[in-house]
């Protein structure tokens, strides 16, 4: 929810550089990096990573090709809870999907604060690059 109502308000803003905000999640647990860059770029992009006091049981990095798209910011991993294998071919469908069920999201938990959550998909950021 709080993520949600985030992006909401600096996607709505005049901020110059709000294409570029990413919240790769808010895990009190969890460190996400995101980066668009070559798998031999990490090390020297993310020092912390080479601080031998950080330690992890895992370990994931998802390194995009793609022949239909140019790289930009907003494709660049992580995916915020592991990972897909979905192309950006199905974006279409997977947003009018997504569009023409909006009005059915409902939960217990959130009440009518579940209205924050919307739009669940910003119709253009992605699909204007194509």
């Amino acid at each position: 929810m709080i993520r949600k109502q985030v992006e909401n308000i600096i996607r709505t803003s005049h901020l110059q550089q709000k294409g570029s905000f990413y919240i790769t999640n808010i895990s009190c647990r969890t460190f996400s990096f995101k980066g668009l860059l070559m798998p031999n770029q990490l090390e020297s992009f993310f020092v912390d990573l080479n601080d031998e006091s950080m330690q992890s049981a895992l370990c994931l990095v998802h390194s995009r090709y793609s022949t239909n798209t140019f790289p930009t910011w907003d494709l660049a991993q992580p995916f915020r809870f592991l990972a897909h294998n979905g192309e950006i071919n199905t974006l279409r469908g997977n947003i009018n999907g997504i569009r023409a069920r909006e009005r059915l999201l409902a939960s217990e938990l959130f009440g009518t604060d579940i209205e924050n959550l919307k739009p669940v998909i910003v119709e253009g950021e992605v699909i204007q690059r194509q």
